[in-house]
């Protein structure tokens, strides 16, 4: 892999007006737009009644639910990247669909920062833009919403700052800067805080990371850089926490190596590892880079089973210090019948 593959890899779900696609769009997209929103409307339909069923067969929950986390009972609340696949994948078995794409007609899954508020999973024809998971943040929303994609107010996720203000709002969590477990960095730099309290990685964002592999690690260069996020420090209760579970470095019980450090030995270290790599690809790039993002999403996998969250009134006295965020009013339960 040469850097323009891994940077080509990471735009995947970015969203642009292409001028390849001007014309197709005008003759195939236009004139048959109330075909396609019918046909969308009902591929959502179908999409509820499959989670109506799921549902149905699952056991109610007794835990607290978690602003930023998902939970079936509380559908289409935070669904939007599910909703999206699967409407996809029904746009790709549809015979309208498959039409409008050996004609040239371009579909895309796409991952974008909406209005600087939102995460933003939605799809891609030619030059249009559909959300068919409008109602995923406000349920009283209509489901499905469209727009030429030049008439969006979107931004591409291009850097780790940008992912952090917009998260830090839309999912309701505190972010920390990873400086304890610094292999992670390149894909995972954050630690979240939930509203619970809880301590996790912030979930592993590939898009970012090939961005950055192919632009010579200069996204993570920057975030490291940046006083103000790395200045920020985690509280001492998890740091305490953190130590004593995996400052021995069994390995066995976690994949990665507790090594507390500064920004500029995680840029002297790990990043300019990857920078190497990201200049020199060796043959075996992607196994190599395959083999460390499994072991990070196990770490993140593993770290999320610990449970991390403080006395309560340890939690009360970190809320109050402004160190975690208030739990958010409850949000309204399920639509689903």
């Amino acid at each position: 892999m040469t850097p323009a593959d891994f940077l080509k890899q990471g735009s995947a779900f970015d969203m642009a007006f292409l001028p390849s696609q001007a014309s197709l769009t005008q003759q195939l997209v236009l004139p048959q737009l109330e075909t396609i929103l019918q046909k969308l409307e009902s591929f959502r339909t179908e999409v509820d009644n499959e989670f109506v069923a799921q549902l149905k067969q699952t056991s109610k929950s007794t835990r607290e639910q978690v602003e930023g986390e998902i939970n079936l009972e509380r559908y289409p609340l935070g669904f939007c990247r599910q909703i999206r696949d699967r409407t996809y994948a029904r746009m790709l078995a549809d015979v309208f669909f498959q039409d409008l794409i050996k004609s040239g007609l371009r579909l895309r899954k796409v991952f974008i920062f909406l209005r600087g508020q939102y995460f933003q999973n939605a799809l891609q024809l030619g030059n249009f833009y559909f959300d068919v998971a409008n109602d995923t943040v406000f349920i009283d929303k209509p489901k499905l919403d469209w727009a030429p994609v030049g008439k969006v107010d979107y931004e591409n996720v291009d850097s780790w700052q940008r992912f952090e203000a917009v998260g830090c709002e839309y999912l309701k969590i505190e972010f920390y800067p990873n400086l304890i477990f610094p292999l992670a960095f390149p894909a995972m730099p954050f630690f979240a805080i939930r509203s619970n309290g809880s301590l996790e990685f912030v979930e592993l964002q590939t898009s970012l990371f090939f961005k950055d592999l192919g632009q010579d690690m200069k996204l993570s260069i920057a975030l490291l850089n940046d006083a103000a996020i790395m200045n920020k420090k985690l509280p001492d209760y998890y740091t305490l926490e953190l130590e004593r579970l995996f400052a021995g470095n069994l390995f066995q019980a976690f994949p990665l190596e507790y090594a507390p450090s500064s920004p500029q030995e995680i840029l002297e270290g790990v990043v300019s590892e990857f920078q190497e790599m990201s200049r020199n690809p060796p043959a075996n790039a992607s196994a190599t880079i395959s083999a460390y993002l499994e072991l990070i999403t196990n770490a993140d996998k593993q770290l999320r089973t610990r449970n991390l969250i403080p006395p309560r009134d340890e939690l009360q006295r970190l809320r109050d210090a402004g160190l975690v965020q208030n739990e958010p009013e409850k949000a309204v339960t399920t639509t689903l019948e």
